[in-house]
């Protein structure tokens, strides 16, 4: 046994504002990912989820907690502009015009990082 449990999963905390996009992306995370455990958050709960939570964080606003204590992160909308920010392995970019795909694939790139 390898220490890890079944209901071990890589888990995904979306913090993000307005509070109906969070609702909205849970939802399509929990269908598309249905392997992935999706926790919603307040924002203003989101840094105490990160010590608990780990994984990946999807943000409105990057706390120095979430930018130094998540493994993975997504900034949605930095200054209201359509692109989110990714700090992945300690490297940040930026992805202009994000859709969910672009989000399913930071999270399937966390994931296998994390699994490693």
């Amino acid at each position: 046994m390898d220490g890890h449990s079944v209901t071990d999963s890589f888990r995904v905390v979306i913090g993000n504002e307005p509070r109906f996009y969070r609702e909205a992306l849970a939802g399509a995370l929990r269908l598309l990912r249905p392997d992935v455990e999706v926790v919603l958050a307040e924002t203003a709960a989101l840094d105490d989820e990160v010590g608990r939570r780990g994984g990946l964080v999807v943000c409105s606003r990057l706390s120095p907690t979430i930018q130094t204590q998540a493994p993975t992160w997504i900034l949605l909308y930095p200054e209201a502009e359509n692109r989110a920010v990714v700090g992945l392995a300690g490297r940040e970019r930026s992805i202009p015009s994000v859709e969910i795909a672009d989000l399913l694939g930071v999270i399937d790139e966390a994931e296998r990082l994390a699994h490693d």
